[in-house]
């Protein structure tokens, strides 16, 4: 039996995935593999929630946050070791005790997390990378799947998973379709043998249509580009 799990909360996964098109374009333009963090669970107060991503590259280049701070430096020695060995890691970081002194510094770090690096490279076709911005390139809704705990041989942790996958369990599909519908992260288990996926959803950016191209007009365009608004301006002249 499986069962199907939401956090409820809506994630704008597209404004967390823009900032990382840069680097991650530089690095696959090269041919080099760089390491993803998918934050999957978290309790407590957290800076972001289930859905935020980071990647980072070997050289310790990243885009995107995960806390205020507090985690990034360290996790990027665990990206070190996932990107060489290709293994995919689930990283732990409980900062709620109150007698922490490193970590409660009052930047989003109190609570607990629970991230999922994985290695996007050449062998992998960067995925799940590439599926998302090539939806994201031509303002289409999309939805992944990524194993995070795994008894299968066939599936490993780290694997992706895609709707028309065919080894995935039944039920799988309305998990991506509901993730890539409402724009929220879900889960899917199976518990003999024991298999977790992790629904990661693309909603897209507003469009934003503007009328007339005056002075005021040239704020309001920059501020939007700014969130990733897809913005058309049309004047009369």
């Amino acid at each position: 039996m499986a069962c199907l799990l939401h956090d409820g909360i809506i994630k704008a996964v597209e404004s967390l995935l823009a900032p990382l098109l840069p680097l991650f374009e530089r690095e696959r333009t090269v041919g080099r593999a760089l390491a993803l963090g998918v934050l999957v669970d978290t309790a407590g107060s957290t800076y972001r929630k289930p859905g935020a991503l980071m990647l980072i590259a070997a050289n310790g280049d990243s885009a995107g946050l995960l806390s205020g701070g507090c985690l990034e430096g360290d996790l990027a020695e665990y990206a070190r070791t996932v990107i060489d060995t290709g293994q995919s890691r689930l990283i732990t970081y409980d900062m709620r005790g109150g007698d922490d002194l490193i970590w409660g510094l009052g930047l989003g770090c109190e609570g607990a997390m629970h991230i999922l690096l994985i290695r996007v490279g050449p062998d992998n076709d960067y995925q799940p990378m590439t599926q998302l911005s090539r939806a994201l390139a031509v303002h289409e809704s999309s939805s992944v799947g990524i194993v995070v705990e795994s008894e299968r041989a066939d599936s490993p942790v780290g694997t992706l998973v895609l709707r028309e996958s065919a080894r995935s369990p039944v039920g799988v599909a309305a998990v991506l379709d509901e993730a890539k519908r409402s724009g929220r992260t879900g889960w899917f288990e199976s518990p003999a043998p024991r298999w977790r996926m992790f629904a990661l959803p693309l909603s897209l950016p507003p469009r934003l249509l503007l009328l007339g191209a005056g002075p005021d007009a040239a704020p309001v365009v920059d501020f939007a580009a700014r969130l990733n608004w897809k913005v058309t301006l049309v004047d009369h002249r």
